[in-house]
């Protein structure tokens, strides 16, 4: 296995998820330089057959590639990390579809490709017309351009007209044979790009796929004429999404330490951005001379990141992530924060509908006080009337809550308690958990951890409410 599948790793969790596919038999292609040295691997520019990258909001990352050697790759995720959430994208990265475009406003447009709709970036025709479309991007939606690329291990084939050559290579005399190659054989209306692998493989190799590559463009182009209904027409990366949780986080971190100096809290910090980023790598700078602060250090910036980011009275809003990657956005304001972990807030709630699973209506004047801890896999809420009178209590059953600049996040996993104010506890939800399992988005470890968290809080209730 490991000879065979090739795995291409960026971002912020490159070293933890290097070292993690490593162990279990992958190879690591087209790392960079520090990371070769630090996993004390050989660095090489073969084609990866599987790409891992981060998402846009940095709280997971994106793998595409070949069916089979993908899906081997996600299984292993899921069994070394048991609280991820995996998520297959609801169309294929770099898919292609005869689309038609059903709006258009200025420079965008909708399109209609069968199995949902798109906004198109760039090159859409007018409404009512049909076009072939790709999709090139899936992250946080799908959304389409018009111009057509076919990848394949060396070069890329797209539609612009243009040449490329990786930036990745960097030997003039290569650039130069690839520039020479892809001008004898580039079409007027056909454009190549070199990719990293290009620059160390066999010039026949990277020949003969350009040849191939483009009799399927060639192809593609002369059958999208005779079609005037939206449909696939190539299938693209099957493409899945893998979200950390705060407790997967910290597996990570714990696997980057055995290659390099870690800082308790790593992924989280660099998930933050670029500023609190430059801050963990001083520290882990630090903590690389002086291991015996490694503790102290983390504390320090754990503290530092909540007092500047959480005071009394700050308007603060909760990330509510479903498990299908759907977001929920509530708001509140800050009551109290307790200390360095503790935050209580108030939210406020209009006339209208029922409070879940209590069935008390909303009314004027409600209001809700939510107890939230940082690592926790739940959060209470208590509702209350405009008068003070208690209306009941929710207990959100959740992936370990992380505090982020103004907001609140974490991932609900459907299950909760409620607690009604005569004291009867009852858990619900039971089925939306179980569904989600289903449908693949957790692991069954962490839908048993989900059940046993419910049924423990469901416990302390009713033993509080009794006593």
């Amino acid at each position: 296995m490991g000879e065979e599948t090739q795995v291409r790793v960026r971002g912020i969790y490159s070293t933890a998820l290097s070292k993690l596919f490593l162990d279990n038999g992958f190879s690591i292609t087209q790392s960079s330089a520090i990371l070769a040295e630090r996993l004390k691997i050989k660095r090489t520019m073969n084609p990866p057959d599987v790409e891992v990258y981060d998402t846009k909001n940095k709280q997971g990352v994106i793998i595409t590639g070949e069916r089979e050697t993908l899906r081997k790759v996600v299984s292993i995720v899921r069994e070394e990390l048991e609280d991820v959430v995996t998520r297959k994208a609801e169309v294929n990265l770099n898919a292609i579809y005869v689309g038609r475009i059903i709006k258009k406003y200025n420079e965008k447009a909708i399109a209609d490709i069968g199995c949902l709709r798109v906004p198109v970036n760039e090159k859409a025709k007018e409404e009512g017309e049909v076009q072939l479309l790709r999709v090139c991007e899936i992250d946080p939606r799908p959304q389409a351009t018009g111009e057509i690329v076919i990848a394949g291990k060396y070069v890329v084939l797209t539609s612009s007209g243009h040449i490329g050559i990786s930036s990745k290579i960097k030997n003039r005399d290569v650039r130069e044979i690839l520039y020479r190659l892809g001008s004898s054989m580039k079409s007027t209306d056909i454009g190549i790009i070199f990719r990293t692998a290009a620059g160390n493989a066999d010039i026949s190799l990277v020949t003969k796929e350009i040849k191939e590559l483009e009799e399927e463009m060639r192809k593609l182009l002369d059958l999208s004429v005779d079609l005037d209904e939206p449909m696939l027409v190539r299938e693209g990366d099957e493409t899945v999404i893998v979200e950390f949780p705060a407790s997967t986080k910290m597996q990570l971190d714990s696997i980057r330490e055995r290659v390099t100096p870690t800082i308790s809290g790593h992924h989280y910090y660099k998930a933050l951005g670029s500023d609190v980023a430059q801050i963990v790598d001083f520290a882990e700078e630090l903590i690389s001379r002086h291991t015996e602060l490694r503790d102290e250090v983390s504390q320090l910036l754990q503290e530092w990141i909540i007092d500047n980011t959480f005071k009394n009275e700050d308007e603060i809003r909760f990330e509510h992530v479903k498990l299908n990657g759907k977001i929920i956005f509530l708001h509140g304001k800050i009551l109290q924060r307790k200390d360095h972990r503790e935050i209580i807030i108030r939210r406020s709630f209009t006339a209208g509908g029922y409070y879940d699973g209590l069935n008390a209506p909303k009314e004027a004047g409600d209001y809700g006080v939510t107890q939230v801890k940082l690592g926790e896999w739940t959060f209470k809420t208590e509702y209350y009337s405009k008068k003070g009178e208690f209306k009941g209590a929710f207990y959100n059953i959740n992936t370990p809550i992380e505090l982020y600049p103004n907001r609140i996040r974490y991932i609900d996993l459907e299950v909760d308690v409620i607690q009604f104010p005569n004291g009867d506890v009852k858990v619900i939800d039971k089925d939306a958990l179980e569904e989600a399992f289903i449908k693949g988005y957790i692991t069954e470890k962490l839908k048993q951890k989900a059940e046993q968290i419910a049924e423990h809080i469901a416990k302390e209730a009713a033993a509080s409410a009794k006593s």
